[in-house]
């Protein structure tokens, strides 16, 4: 029997994964002047934070997976065939650097293991709104739609959890490369200065990150310091990059170093 979109709508609500549990979630509370009864209000903000908060563990925990024509355009079926539901194709294109649906055209991308996901979602999701200050003098006739009987809301106490945030001595450095044929044949970059090699993310511009170790390597250069990049397959334990990066591409290097 086929499904109804609503109940899907719902079915897809209840689940741990679901993008809107992701969010900050704001309320405030105002008097319906019709029933002088509490009512909230709720505001669902446009910052998915916890993708934010945990996208090194994200990639960290992911695995590069071929991306057949026929999902081109549709994240969601890419999300249904690894994970049996379709609400994390927002996922998919966040981790992968991919802002609309309609660049979801790409023959590889990064997607993040589904113990990851649910390990991030069950120690960090607290739907539990933020009260923000009292909003004076809403028409109930016009707000009645977005109106909610207030109901209390019951946290199920959980063991102390640090959100993953970068240290305060660290500065981010962003470099590009445009790959000449003297890069091309000795395989490697060297950066402005040194890096800490968990902080880089490494790819051609327009195009997924690479792994750290299997494609590409942090190594010391001629002066000792950890500034040259190599994807020579004598360096990493992969096959390198030689046969994907060539003469005329742009390389995009993001990475932090200690103040």
């Amino acid at each position: 029997m086929a499904q109804k979109i609503d109940e899907e709508s719902k079915r897809f609500s209840l689940l741990l994964t679901d993008v809107d549990r992701y969010r900050i979630k704001y309320q405030t509370r105002e008097v319906d002047a019709l029933t002088d009864t509490n009512i909230v209000i709720r505001f669902v903000s446009p910052v998915i934070f916890t993708y934010e908060n945990f996208r090194y563990y994200f990639l960290k925990n992911s695995v590069i997976k071929e991306v057949s024509q026929k999902n081109f355009l549709r994240p969601d079926y890419v999300s249904y065939e690894e994970y049996g539901t379709t609400t994390l194709w927002s996922l998919l294109l966040f981790v992968n650097d991919i802002p609309t649906i309609e660049e979801f055209t790409v023959n590889n991308i990064y997607v993040p293991t589904i113990d990851s996901i649910y390990r991030v979602a069950r120690e960090t999701i607290i739907d539990a709104p933020t009260v923000l200050k009292e909003v004076k003098n809403l028409s109930p006739s016009i707000y009645a739609k977005i109106f909610a009987k207030e109901q209390k809301v019951t946290i199920k106490e959980q063991d102390p959890f640090v959100v993953q945030q970068p240290p305060t001595n660290l500065y981010f450095v962003r470099q590009t490369f445009d790959i000449t044929i003297p890069i091309a044949s000795q395989q490697f970059i060297d950066l402005a200065v040194d890096a800490i090699p968990e902080s880089i993310v490494f790819k051609i511009k327009d195009k997924p990150a690479f792994a750290y170790g299997r494609d590409y390597i942090l190594m010391k250069d001629s002066a000792g310091l950890n500034r040259r990049v190599s994807w020579s397959i004598n360096d990493v334990t992969g096959s390198g990059l030689v046969d994907v990066i060539d003469v005329g591409m742009i390389l995009e290097i993001q990475y932090a170093k200690e103040i």
